[in-house]
């Protein structure tokens, strides 16, 4: 059990160091202003809750090339296909096969909206933690041990 959790760990440490990358490349003049910003939540929201999960669908089908398509500049040179693919496939190893998609959640960071895809496989619950940046491309991606119940 210890081994499975430090892997999934290392694998969320990993995924997180290139999300904080992208995260501290990107500056702040694409802040949206707030009433903007609450107007268009509504659309917004249900358009990136769909790409996080799609997302996870082309992971859990092989398709990295698929998955990797609305990843910003920054993400498609910091983890390409085939790297994803080794991620993906570490993770596998780690938590089992994956069954499926149990919900979503959503949260705002900052500039960014984060989506956690709640993702059940064999031998463990982990969230799919998929940021957005202001133009809808994926600016981070981790996988972490669930901590909410998802919707």
């Amino acid at each position: 059990m210890l081994r499975r959790i430090a892997g999934v760990t290392g694998i969320s440490l990993w995924a997180g160091l290139i999300v904080f990358a992208v995260v501290s490349r990107v500056t702040g003049n694409n802040v949206e202003p707030a009433k903007e910003a609450v107007q268009e939540q509504g659309v917004e929201s249900a358009s990136i809750e769909t790409l996080a999960k799609d997302l996870v669908n082309a992971l859990a089908s092989g398709n990295y090339k698929k998955a990797t398509e609305n990843f910003n500049e920054t993400m498609r040179s910091a983890l390409p296909a085939e790297k994803l693919q080794q991620v993906w496939n570490s993770l596998i190893a780690q938590s089992g096969p994956f069954v499926g998609q149990l919900g979503t959640r959503k949260e705002k960071i900052l500039q960014y909206d984060v989506i956690f895809v709640t993702c059940k496989f064999e031998k463990a619950v982990l969230d799919t933690k998929v940021v957005f940046d202001s133009n809808k491309q994926v600016a981070g991606l981790f996988f972490v041990p669930s901590q909410e119940p998802a919707k």
